[in-house]
């Protein structure tokens, strides 16, 4: 009688590596399927507000052209969005929106920018832009007491693309904005009521895109703007530029 061969160790050693892998994705999976089921905060990281942080479906079927949030939002849970035909306001981190009333204003027209006051926990401001094609103008509105009521404070020619506030707005009531082709700054400093204008590069078309506000602005003056034409600095608050 001919004796049965062993098998082969170099043929066992694969199907031990499997099993030995399986193993270890098995207990993976139990052990992050246990913690995530027994976290009591879920994704979102907050024991108020358990939902994840992204979902689908809380504005509704809406294109959203602009966001802000709350200086404040750690402890007052406030965003505001901003759609072509409505304002929304969110106090609960964005689990139920409520949409704003802006009256007052005549003929069509598309909702656009949207900025808060550095010191919206105090001051309750925030400006929006409201854009008329018919007339090619930007009716710019503020709200004292965080976005009941809104009022028309001035209108930009052509629409605004950026509006951006001083980070000390509470003190020196100034706010930025590029429009239309972006060639010059607009500058207020008297909260959006009225605006100068200043070029960014002298004969030449700049077509600013975007602005950034120093931190320190009350004290250094620094802007910086970008754009198809590069990168330019002001070092006095948006009256002279240098390109980068």
């Amino acid at each position: 009688m001919v004796p049965h061969a062993r098998p082969s160790r170099s043929v066992r050693w694969p199907h031990l590596l499997i099993a030995f892998a399986a193993l270890c994705l098995g207990l993976m999976l139990l052990q992050l399927s246990g913690t995530i089921s027994a976290s009591p905060i879920g994704l979102g990281g907050d024991p108020a507000y358990p939902d994840p942080f992204w979902r689908v479906g809380t504005l509704g079927d809406v294109a959203v052209v602009d966001i802000a949030a709350s200086p404040n939002y750690d402890r007052d849970n406030t965003l505001f969005a901003v759609t072509a035909d409505i304002l929304y306001r969110t106090q609960n981190r964005g689990n139920s929106w409520q949409a704003l009333s802006v009256s007052g204003l005549a003929g069509q027209g598309r909702f656009g920018r949207i900025a808060l006051s550095p010191a919206y926990a105090t001051d309750r401001t925030l400006l929006a832009t409201r854009f008329s094609p018919e007339s090619n103008t930007t009716a710019v509105l503020r709200s004292w007491d965080g976005g009941t009521v809104w009022q028309w404070i001035s209108t930009l020619t052509e629409e605004v693309r950026v509006l951006r506030l001083s980070p000390a707005f509470l003190t020196d009531h100034t706010v930025f904005a590029l429009a239309g082709a972006g060639t010059e700054l607009l500058r207020s400093t008297d909260g959006g009521q009225n605006w100068s204008a200043f070029a960014f590069v002298a004969g030449d078309i700049f077509n600013a895109t975007d602005l950034a506000v120093s931190p320190n602005f009350a004290t250094d003056h620094t802007l910086f703007v970008t754009g198809l034409g590069g990168v330019s600095r002001s070092t006095d608050g948006g009256e002279t530029w240098i390109p980068q």
